[in-house]
């Protein structure tokens, strides 16, 4: 531990506060530079996983986006690095297990990660010239890439906007979801910067001008405003010296003109109306959204920033949840959700019903007041309540945030003290706000805040977001009208001036970085890489005849556990309902529970169970694959054998009785399915694609995939009509799954863990029967080919792929290469910076499954010409051992990222099952290492061979689609 003197100077920085915070195992140092004013916090621990962000305090005073486009734009080139996208070559060649930026709706964040000391300087230093010296100021043609620009590319052709933002935010104002969260914002502070959109409204977008572009990064971009994290093992007088030295000290104190003002109370409830876009051809009943929001006192507050969270899912998240129930019998609405965001200066909570309709408004707010106020007299089930805490709890102590590193986790919950002049250390401690929120097992502290904050609320409104048939139309032509009118009073000079910028735009956009620049970015060498794999040695043994395969590690008395039994037995036209009971199980009551206390027991028991399906294909291409229905589960060391005999029963004694339950919950799978379909187009094109050439995803296609969909919205009818038919089913297909000649389980822990599992495994009683659990099972392909699926959202997303022939091209490690050049050259620099697409990439599967696809896309002829000119961009590929050298350790830092004891556990499960020795996964890091030009060019043959073959799936714009409706054999609208 740093060994440092409060209120002594260190390199620049007086050091002012030192914290030890026992539940995150770390010790919180707080810094401010001297001369600059930058502030700095250093969250010490043992973590190799070392973490560095730079943030901004930026609240938006207009809907431009300005401080969106600009977190783009100053990774666009700096002083120190004159590249095209400094970001996008450090994407390639760095070992970071972290990089993004990040705009929120008050603050602009810079993280980066790195487990190599050399790596993660560089990546600091590279960050702090981007923020610091941003080639922004001298180039407008930044503005008019990453924001916006008009479009013209002839004197007589029409005139668009275009720009990386400016498609992104179309494709997000397609989302009603996205409309609701944004108007939600706006109608509790429409005094404050909250009331604006800060990654920019396209309609609002296009009125930033390049000055005032380059007056608010001037403004918010400097020292004075800056807040400056570190964590992790680390040397932090070396940081700091470094900061100083490199650019601190560059930098006088300047007043501070970015502080956010608080919103005063509303008083009576702020109504506000929105109205998103569907299609002519789409009902308008049951469609509407609405929504009522209460702000949550403010942000300082450790312990109601925790206990909201809570008391969201006791209303609205869990199984038991009163308030959600209530909405649901009402029939107000078939999907009801909350959100909690604690984020902003002024929390704030949120009550929302889907398909809904905008005449029952009144009905809402008398259902949500009249139950509120029944669970404040009568008092909210302490068991649901025990079960809330109890998860919440377990989440806190576990600290696994999947691929997200702690330390930024941590600099974020410290920013959201921070960045408003509080303890920045406010929501690191966690003990003393459990233990005050936990009084709510023995008194009515919940009830006490649903009465302050919703019954007597003084600053709340009810947001309704409705659907409409001519909205789409209407923009449309609202922005053709402002286009058409800008050019008509342009003069003919200025049309050819126009063109011209066109022009050197796309110049610039496809020149290429000279070998003089690009070597200015600084890059490790491939001795600085790992040559030898990470073995994930994973024990087999068997307990009661049972399979089981065992990671050891120390998990901190915590059990992972996975329950598998194979569905390979269960027959295809039953598949989707292998997907429903994955959504059904755990939901429904048992013989012993009903559904709610069920739900509270869970928590309680378990640290989280989730029941999915499972598939594994093999590592080449196989008509065959493993299929499983899967239980996924968390239990404290001493109690695993109660834990889960506990999860057996459930499995073996769910009631599929009760039709009003079974019901509501599929109406929400439908509600949810079609959410992500708004979030994630690409998902639902690449899923269906790659149904139509490989069985295996054709299969999941069918459990969790557009064919899941169908199958759900078939489905709410046949409840309907006959219940009795489905329940039959039902119970047919669980009692097929369930037996122990099916099961295989896998175990992540230590040693005594694994004994108290085995035992435990021994004394649950399962049904037999003749399936193994090592079958195999068979699967057709999707008879579709080549899709339209045509939506209201104004971009598309594009789609194009198939399968390789593994006998004549089989996968290695030089493929691995290829998928980062494709991604972050080719297609980045076609369809992202010249196609103004928010994003492209490139996936291939060591089957030979592979794919393009675009994300929020403006194009879709033109992407798709980009796709088809990929033989003849790797016929040419020419890279210097620099920029192989590049691509290689990129590369190996995607596969480098590291992993929580429970992620090592599954990758150790993942390779045994996939049939994967250390052996090949070696042979595959071998040849990542040793790829040259000459391998990337070798690989333009396989995609000449691929092309021919390759199947289309485009989700998006209806119009767009339907103007080139021969390119697909069906169209649908979803």
């Amino acid at each position: 531990m740093l060994d440092l003197k409060l209120a002594a100077n260190y390199h620049g920085f007086k050091y002012e506060e030192r914290e030890e915070i026992a539940e995150i195992e770390s010790v919180v140092h707080r810094f401010t530079h001297n001369k600059s004013g930058a502030k700095l916090l250093y969250i010490e621990n043992d973590d190799t996983n070392k973490v560095f962000s730079i943030s901004f305090r930026t609240p938006p005073e207009d809907d431009t986006g300005v401080f969106h486009i600009l977190e783009h734009s100053v990774l666009c080139g700096s002083k120190k690095y004159p590249l095209k996208e400094p970001f996008v070559e450090l994407v390639k060649g760095s070992l970071n297990t972290f990089l993004n930026a990040m705009t929120f709706s008050d603050k602009t964040m810079y993280p980066i990660a790195s487990q190599n000391d050399k790596d993660f300087q560089n990546l600091m230093d590279v960050y702090l010239d981007a923020v610091f010296n941003p080639l922004l100021t001298e180039k407008e043609t930044i503005l008019q890439q990453e924001g916006w620009h008009h479009e013209l590319t002839r004197a007589d052709a029409d005139i668009s906007y275009k720009g990386v933002v400016y498609n992104e935010m179309k494709g997000v104002f397609s989302s009603p979801e996205q409309i609701l969260m944004r108007s939600i914002q706006k109608s509790l502070f429409p005094d404050t910067p909250y009331r604006y959109e800060s990654g920019g409204d396209p309609v609002a977008i296009p009125s930033l001008s390049y000055q005032q572009f380059v007056a608010d990064y001037k403004r918010f971009y400097n020292a004075s405003n800056s807040y400056i994290t570190l964590a992790g093992d680390l040397d932090l007088l070396e940081k700091l010296a470094f900061l100083d030295e490199a650019y601190l000290a560059q930098y006088q104190q300047v007043e501070n003109t970015t502080a956010l003002p608080y919103q005063l109370a509303l008083g009576d409830l702020n109504v506000e109306v929105k109205q998103y876009a569907v299609l002519p051809t789409e009902t308008l009943e049951d469609k509407t959204y609405l929504s009522l929001n209460y702000v949550i006192s403010d942000i300082f507050d450790a312990e109601n920033y925790f206990a909201l969270d809570v008391l969201e899912y006791i209303l609205l998240e869990s199984s038991a949840a009163p308030l959600k129930q209530a909405l649901l019998d009402a029939k107000l609405g078939n999907d009801v959700f909350g959100m909690y965001e604690n984020g902003v200066l002024q929390p704030f909570f949120s009550i929302v019903i889907k398909n809904a309709n905008a005449s029952d408004q009144a009905r809402f707010q008398t259902v949500v007041r009249e139950t509120l106020q029944k669970l404040v007299s009568d008092g909210i089930d302490k068991e649901l309540i025990e079960s809330a805490i109890t998860l919440k709890e377990f989440q806190l102590r576990e600290a696994d945030f999947g691929s997200m590193p702690k330390g930024l986790i941590y600099s974020m919950r410290a920013m959201d003290s921070w960045l408003y002049d509080g303890k920045p250390t406010t929501h690191l401690q966690y003990e003393k706000t459990l233990a005050g929120v936990k009084n709510a097992l023995h008194s009515p502290y919940f009830e006490k805040l649903i009465d302050r904050y919703f019954l007597n609320s003084l600053h709340e409104s009810l947001v309704i977001v409705e659907p409409s048939h001519t909205l789409a139309d209407e923009l449309n032509e609202a922005v053709a009208a402002e286009l058409n009118d800008f050019k008509a009073g342009l003069t003919e000079a200025e049309v050819a001036q126009l063109v011209a910028d066109n022009q050197t735009l796309k110049a610039l956009q496809e020149s290429v970085d000279t070998e003089f620049d690009l070597q200015k970015l600084p890059m490790l060498a491939r001795t600085d890489v790992e040559p030898q794999a990470t073995d994930y040695p994973i024990a087999l043994s068997a307990a009661d005849q049972i399979p089981v395969m065992f990671y050891e590690t120390n998990t901190n008395k915590i059990a992972y556990l996975t329950l598998m039994f194979n569905t390979s037995h269960i027959a295809q036209a039953d598949i989707p309902y292998l997907g429903l009971l994955e959504d059904l199980v755990g939901q429904l009551a048992t013989g012993k529970y009903s559904y709610g206390a069920l739900s509270n027991e869970l928590n309680i028991v378990t640290g989280g169970t989730s029941f999915y399906n499972s598939i594994l294909s093999e590592k080449v291409p196989s008509e065959k694959f493993q299929t499983y229905f899967a239980v996924k589960t968390k239990i404290l060391q001493g109690g695993i054998r109660s834990g889960l005999t506990f999860v057996m029963d459930i499995l073996k004694d769910t009631r599929f009785e009760d039709q009003k339950r079974i019901t509501e919950i599929v109406q929400i799978i439908k509600s949810r399915i079609e959410m992500s379909m708004n979030q994630a187009g690409h998902n639902i094109a690449a899923a269906r694609l790659a149904s139509y050439v490989e069985p295996v995803s054709n299969y999941s296609e069918d459990i969790r995939g557009l064919g899941y969909y169908d199958f759900i919205c078939e489905l709410t009818t046949a409840l309907e009509t006959d219940f009795a038919t489905v329940q039959l089913k039902l119970n047919e297909l669980l009692t097929q799954l369930i037996s122990k000649e099916a099961l295989s389980v896998a175990i992540t822990g230590d040693q005594v863990i694994y004994d108290e599992v085995v035992a435990a495994l021994a004394t649950i009683d399962l049904p037999h029967s003749d399936n193994k659990a090592d079958a195999n099972r068979t699967y057709p392909l999707n008879p579709s080919i080549n899709e339209g699926l045509k939506t209201s959202s104004k971009v598309q997303y594009v789609v194009k792929g198939g399968l390789i022939d593994q006998t004549k091209y089989p996968y290695s490690g030089h493929i691995t290469v290829l998928k980062k050049i494709l991604s972050y050259d080719y297609l980045w620099n076609q369809v992202r910076v010249l196609g103004g697409a928010y994003g492209s990439g490139f996936v291939m599967q060591d089957n030979g499954k592979w794919l393009f696809w675009s994300y929020r896309d403006p194009n879709l002829v033109d992407t798709l010409a980009v796709y088809d000119k990929v033989v003849a961009y790797l016929r040419a590929f020419d890279a210097s051992d620099y920029e192989m050298t590049k691509y290689i350790i990129g590369t190996m830092g995607s596969m480098d990222m590291p992993l929580s004891a429970r992620q090592k556990g599954a990758r150790a499960v993942a390779r045994y099952q996939k049939g994967l020795q250390l052996a090949d996964i070696q042979q595959t890091r071998d040849e990542i290492l040793s790829t040259t030009a000459a391998d990337i060019r070798e690989m333009a043959n396989m995609f000449a061979d691929a092309l021919e073959d390759a199947k289309v799936c485009v989700f998006g714009n209806s119009d767009q689609i339907d103007a080139q409706s021969e390119l697909f054999d069906h169209l649908r609208e979803l």
